[in-house]
């Protein structure tokens, strides 16, 4: 029997290598004759080494290919078609961007090989929404890759004067425009004049005022500007002073006045109001003290509706008044998000009684959507700053944005949020407002409730029961800013909240979940908490629910620093502890 091996790389030569060392051989001996011979001129001279160099830029080219090769085989990565390497492109630049990088921390992905830098080049559109970056000072340069591609267009307060120029240059290719800082809306408000942006699908100018900068100059946007394909638009303060010529099909508008700017500035109620009716395709609004006084309309006005039917989230933040008289106007979806926030001289009761009127809209929310079993109550209170903020929240739906608790996986939506500055309150107060909203939104059978700390103190210092008191189906409390004792031990006490009550009982008795959390502490803004001036009470507290036959069976901490025999000493008194100290 005949054995055949196979050849080793010593024994065996690529046919290319045989190839070019065949051709190369009596090459090289001409290119020896002829540059040892006596007779060589200046002129053959000059002709021998241009073949030369033609030469050697031909094994060059042919080794440059060779090596994509070896690279492609040696790196799998290379091996991926082109729209996947633009994929792991598009998440690299994507993460850089997050951490608040811009181009100068991915452009040397380009420098990786071959393929990577063709595909990074061929991403047009990739280069025109970076095209006027601040962190890179050649914007021609990023144009120029951009190709056709319709740009992104950012300024701020501190772009040069180069950079706006170029941006007046280029308007005409904007597919998204942002603008802050007012010598630089000085320059692009006029450049709007008689423009047509085909391309445009969001424009946000953005003023900042003070009260020294608020009688300056009044930005409007000129009549003759238009924007046939607009979806976004945000304005802060910069004002409308007409409906005519108004985009008709934005899907989101964001409106905002500085208390600083005379509300002279605003559209009359009649082109505010004209306005909206346009906007029949909005599923986003945002008014933030924008709304006219709508007293001035005749009753007539008043009473005819605004049909926003794809309306999906409605922010509104200005005086109670007007903003109770936009919302008997308007008519939306049952299952839009409601944002509201105003400030007024009236007690913290009677705000909480005009949320009355947002009862129906709420109703209609639980009747076609996941409905109402959490409750967030926020809060401060101080000599300088008063409000109270009630957050009512769905399980999480699967569309839309998904709202967490701090440091807290639960996903949440967001159903209606409504925030009362006001002036300082008192315990009772406080109280009182609680238990009316609850009553109001018929709370009373919630099963997660989340609360600042410092509203149970507030409660605790008038000699009240804790806010959470009154809910008696709560299956999950969560106290946040958490720093003393007092927020959680009467879980740990008896109580007679009903006059017909036969005998004391422990608060929240279907509790199953406590979550404290030290937001302060966690996010190092409150370096001299220590866990451990709660750690006995709170064990003295989850042994007495124990006890008494209402036990918590999950213990969810949220703190900077628990040391290992803290938690080996509360494990006694649960079932199970969850740590969460990553912010």
């Amino acid at each position: 029997m005949t054995v055949t091996t196979s050849p080793t790389s010593q024994e065996a030569e690529s046919p290319v290598v045989t190839s070019i060392e065949a051709i190369a051989a009596p090459r090289l001996q001409h290119f020896d004759n002829l540059v040892s011979s006596p007779l060589l001129n200046g002129v053959y001279a000059r002709t021998t080494e241009d073949s030369l160099v033609e030469d050697i830029a031909c094994l060059r080219s042919l080794a440059a290919r060779l090596s994509l090769r070896l690279n492609r085989l040696r790196c799998p990565i290379m091996r991926l078609p082109p729209e996947i390497i633009q994929l792991i492109i598009y998440a690299v630049v994507d993460a850089v961007e997050r951490s608040s990088g811009g181009p100068k921390h991915w452009m040397p992905l380009g420098r990786v090989c071959h393929i990577f830098r063709t595909t990074l080049l061929g991403m047009h559109a990739l280069w025109a929404r970076n095209a006027f970056t601040s962190d890179f000072a050649a914007n021609e340069q990023l144009l120029e890759r951009a190709h056709d591609a319709p740009i992104v267009i950012k300024l701020s307060p501190i772009s040069s004067l180069a950079r706006l120029e170029l941006a007046l240059q280029h308007l005409h290719r904007a597919r998204e425009i942002v603008i802050a800082g007012n010598i630089q809306l000085n320059t692009i408000i006029p450049g709007l004049h008689e423009q047509c942006l085909p391309s445009l699908k969001s424009l946000k100018l953005r003023r900042d005022t003070n009260f020294r900068t608020a009688a300056e100059t009044v930005y409007s946007i000129p009549q003759t500007f238009s924007a046939p394909n607009l979806r976004h638009l945000e304005f802060r303060n910069v004002f409308v002073q007409s409906s005519q010529c108004w985009p008709t099909n934005l899907v989101s508008l964001k409106l905002h006045r500085s208390s600083h700017t005379d509300v002279s500035h605003l559209p009359s109620p009649e082109s505010f109001l004209d306005i909206l009716r346009s906007c029949v395709n909005l599923s986003e609004l945002e008014l933030k003290d924008y709304i006219p006084d709508l007293a001035q309309l005749s009753e007539a006005e008043r009473n005819n509706p605004i049909s926003l039917t794809s309306l999906r989230r409605l922010n509104v933040d200005q005086d109670r008044v007007n903003t109770l008289r936009l919302w008997r106007m308007l008519v939306i979806s049952p299952s839009a998000v409601l944002k509201i926030a105003w400030e007024d001289e009236q007690s913290l009761e009677a705000h909480v009684e005009e949320a009355s009127a947002f009862l129906a809209h709420v109703a209609a929310y639980n009747a076609v959507m996941p409905p109402v079993v959490s409750l967030q109550i926020l809060g401060m209170h101080s000599e300088s700053d008063n409000w109270l903020s009630f957050e009512l929240l769905g399980a999480y739906c699967g569309t839309g944005d998904a709202q967490r608790l701090k440091f807290s996986d639960v996903e949440w939506t967001n159903i209606a949020a409504f925030t009362f500055v006001t002036d300082l309150w008192t315990g009772d107060e406080l109280a009182s407002a609680i238990a009316r909203f609850s009553s109001i939104f018929q709370l009373s059978q919630i099963l997660h409730l989340s609360i600042d700390s410092d509203i149970v103190e507030c409660l605790s210092e008038a000699g009240l029961p804790p806010s959470y008191a009154h809910f008696k189906a709560l299956q999950t409390l969560h106290l946040s800013f958490c720093k003393t004792p007092d927020a959680f031990t009467p879980l740990g006490e008896l109580y007679t909240l009903e006059p017909s009550a036969s005998a004391p009982t422990m608060l929240c008795p279907a509790l199953k979940t406590l979550y404290i959390s030290n937001d302060d502490a966690i996010e190092d803004t409150d370096e001299s908490f220590s866990f451990s001036t709660l750690l006995y009470s709170l064990h003295e507290t989850l042994s007495k629910r124990s006890e008494s036959g209402v036990p918590v069976n999950v213990l969810e901490l949220a703190f900077d620093t628990i040391e290992e025999s803290d938690r080996e000493y509360l494990s006694g008194v649960v079932d199970e502890i969850i740590f969460r100290t990553d912010p």
